[in-house]
């Protein structure tokens, strides 16, 4: 290989970088032992996520074979970890292990002022399984200093003895993140313009083919395959583990470790689940999507104690919506929720359908079956950031194709969390029951209405025409119709917290959405969601419901006693559909550009209590349960137990294949 006196010269830079650094301390202490409880409950804060532990009791209940099957299964999910990375991102998977190799690595030798912000960018990265927020699909912003990441990884070269690689390959890397991931401007989001004849994207579905290619391209393999040129032809590179017959494709190796448990954990499976098991063994082995589909139904026509989702099943994540997403969920059923779950979903059915301000042609089709599930294992875009409620899979060809879960021990773990937090805030005891009641009632009242899972957000592209504008509109009826279904009277029980307190709750959850989104208001780049609730949240404050204050330069919102937010919220959804009725295009387009004007502070005060975190939590990660085998003197597994790790940086090592007692 060539190299250019320049990139020597960066070499030789960055060398003497760490000579340097090797003079500056010897701070010993690493980052996984020196993290400290957190008061609220929550076990670590990086920046805007909050890092909480997931239970799965759930788990104690099955069976001996039962709770074999589901550690095999789980093994086969953690086994195809790296195909979402890689997915994703076509170089996710070679710099989250150079990530991991100078977290390994800088346990001496370096101080501490510069290793916790390191840290932080860190489990950022592993929160968001890679570069991206799956969420916003825009690139990560990060507050680290860019010299920070070259000083600390010949502190790791350094003290590893070079096991990180030489000298020429990690200024290679280096460089490769000082020009693209430290650059704004390059691929700041996931998905380029489908509009135009290219396909630029991060997403790792197309090599050097263009949009009107791919979309003319006769697929045999649609969603579990890569688009790539070879020899100046466009073929498909079907992920499989290959055969006799067929050749080994891209992720075989990881295919092969999901292959090899899903076969050790067939005997423990019930008689009726074995076709599903046969029929993903085949789909893996050629690829071949008849035999997805097979497994598919008898996943539908089931209902076992332990139950998974596996395969390239999400294609939300693809410009042209075709290629799938690795996925890797197991849940067990939790019996014990799922009569509340159907009474809940049945009210609620029945409770859009006499909302006044809402016409049933924006909602989707009556969903009236839902499986009440506790989540044990996930990884990519659906953990650990985890989702409420999943639809499997979750863009659909027709109603029959699909299956919905409700995470409850998610939708628990993360409500609690708030009670936690809003009671320290008190000083009162925290109404777990509470939140978790209505953490439930929310999470089915938006799936009633069509909003639950979290659609991908809008991008760029997609932010202009009549057509975006009218499902701002459709999306702002919605979660008007989710308001006023989770406040109605006849929803509250004997057993459940005083209508009164419940809707208070409602209000304030509402409240803290419409808060963050003003913090994005004036981007020029904003998802439907947030719009939806800016529009909202700006009638309620011209109306008096509520109330904007200032708390350190931060906007916050309260509910106000001078107007019953019921009434204006029926009020508010009857003149969005009046607009939606009468179709004008200019009425419907000028209600969404006024959506980024400012609105007025009512109640403007500077808040005297100095602000203990930079960051207010929005969202929350999971740190996974653990299946362990329990092995005989003969090497068997004769029963598994389940574990709940406290350290999310040990537990994603850990999935790294690395060795967490080896500091």
């Amino acid at each position: 290989m060539k190299i250019s006196s320049t990139h020597m010269t960066g070499v030789i830079a960055l060398f003497l970088v760490c000579i340097l650094w090797g003079l500056i301390g010897c701070h010993k202490k690493s980052e996984l032992e020196s993290r400290a409880e957190h008061p609220s409950g929550i076990i670590e804060q990086v920046e805007n996520v909050a890092v909480l532990q997931l239970h799965t009791p759930a788990f104690n209940d099955l069976s001996l074979n039962d709770r074999i099957a589901a550690y095999y299964i789980s093994e086969a999910i953690l086994a195809s970890r790296d195909i979402p990375y890689d997915q994703i991102h076509p170089r996710n998977v070679e710099m989250r292990r150079f990530f991991e190799d100078i977290g390994k690595g800088i346990s001496y030798g370096a101080q501490k002022k510069f290793t916790d912000p390191y840290w932080v960018f860190l489990k950022k990265f592993w929160i968001h399984n890679g570069f991206y927020d799956l969420l916003t699909l825009r690139k990560l912003s990060t507050s680290i200093d860019g010299r920070i990441i070259p000083s600390l990884t010949f502190v790791a070269l350094a003290n590893t003895g070079g096991k990180i690689g030489t000298l020429l390959e990690v200024s290679l890397k280096l460089d490769w993140l000082k020009t693209n991931f430290f650059m704004p401007s390059v691929d700041p989001i996931l998905f380029s313009d489908p509009t135009k004849s290219g396909i630029h994207s991060p997403v790792n579905f197309y090599e050097d083919v263009s949009l009107d290619e791919a979309r003319n391209f006769p697929a045999r393999f649609p969603h579990n395959s890569r688009l790539a040129v070879r020899r100046d032809k466009i073929v498909e590179l079907v992920y499989r583990t290959g055969d006799e017959t067929f050749a080994p494709g891209p992720y075989a190796a990881e295919l092969e470790k999901v292959v090899e448990n899903l076969e050790k954990a067939r005997p423990y499976l019930s008689v009726e689940y074995a076709p599903v098991i046969d029929n993903l063994l085949a789909y893996f082995r050629t690829g071949n999507p008849v035999r997805c589909e097979a497994a598919s139904l008898h996943q539908r026509k089931s209902n076992p104690p332990v139950d998974f989702v596996l395969g390239f099943n999400d294609r939300r994540y693809d410009p042209l919506g075709q290629k799938g997403l690795w996925t890797g969920l197991m849940f067990i059923r939790d019996d014990a929720a799922q009569e509340n779950v159907n009474r809940l979903l049945k009210q609620f059915t029945t409770l859009r359908g006499s909302f006044p301000g809402g016409d049933l042609a924006i909602y989707p089709e009556e969903r009236q079956d839902i499986r009440a599930v506790q989540l044990l294992t996930a990884i990519g875009n659906n953990a650990p950031l985890c989702p409420d409620i999943y639809i499997d899979p979750p863009l659909q060809d027709h109603k029959s194709q699909s299956r919905s879960f409700i995470f409850t021990n998610v939708i628990e773990a993360r409500l609690k969390a708030q009670a936690t937090i809003g009671a320290a805030r008190q000083k009162d005891e925290p109404e777990t029951f509470l939140y978790k009641d209505l953490g439930i009632r929310e999470a089915l009242a938006r799936y009633a209405v069509g909003l639950e899972p979290r659609p991908v957000p809008s991008i760029p592209f997609h932010q202009k025409g009549d057509k975006f504008n009218r499902s701002v509109i459709e999306y702002t009826l919605r979660e008007l119709a989710v308001i006023w279904m989770l406040t109605d009277p006849s929803l509250v029980k004997n057993d459940s917290p005083p209508n009164i307190e419940a809707a208070q709750e409602v209000f304030r959850r509402f409240g803290k959405r419409y808060s963050s989104s003003l913090t994005i208001q004036n981007k020029s780049v904003i998802d439907i969601e947030s719009l939806a609730t800016l529009l909202i949240g700006n009638y309620f404050v011209n109306e008096d419901v509520i109330e904007l204050i200032e708390d350190n330069g931060r906007k916050n919102c309260r509910i106000s006693d001078k107007g019953p937010i019921r009434e204006k919220t029926i009020e508010f959804a009857i003149q969005m559909n009046e607009i939606l009725t009468d179709n004008s295009s200019s009425k419907i387009a000028k209600i969404v550009a006024e959506i980024s004007r400012e609105p007025v502070i009512t109640d403007a005060r500077q808040s005297r209590k100095k602000r203990v975190e930079s960051y207010v939590i929005e969202r929350e990660a999971l740190i996974m349960p653990e299946i362990q085998p329990v092995i005989n003197s003969m090497g068997g597994i004769t029963d598994a137990d389940i574990t709940y790790p406290e350290d999310f940086a040990e537990q994603m090592f850990r999935w790294g294949g690395w060795d967490t007692e080896e500091q």
